[in-house]
């Protein structure tokens, strides 16, 4: 980017920037992934509802909505083995800290381009 920059500072230029974030396997580093140690240990369907319910809080879906049925062809997390819940919980962790990561260097990306004073929208 400060290449083109430099080579060219009146031309618009295209970053693709691609993290692969959703797809495994998620390596990020265990420093990212201890920061969500314990965070999904409640299981999915508590975390389910705290995110609905913060959805409804923050105004991001309507007080009127309504939570979907669970699917009877997912299992419920207090049907699961004390192994199960630690191996879900644990890639649940994983996922988030990769999906950490994969956020603070897009913010580095795009600070990198206003640092450059480029706007990042058009």
């Amino acid at each position: 980017m400060k290449e083109l920059n430099v080579a060219a500072p009146d031309k618009p230029f295209f970053l693709y920037y691609v993290p692969g974030g959703s797809h495994s396997p998620h390596q990020p580093k265990a420093e990212w992934v201890d920061k969500f140690k314990g965070k999904f240990d409640m299981g999915w369907n508590a975390l389910r509802d705290q995110i609905f319910a913060n959805q409804k809080r923050l105004g991001v879906i309507p007080d009127t909505a309504k939570l979907t049925d669970w699917p009877d062809s997912l299992p419920k997390w207090e049907t699961l083995s004390a192994d199960q819940k630690k191996l879900f919980a644990r890639q649940a962790e994983v996922y988030a800290g990769y999906t950490a990561y994969t956020d603070y260097e897009i913010g580095r990306v795009i600070q990198q381009v206003e640092d450059m004073g480029r706007s990042t929208t058009r």
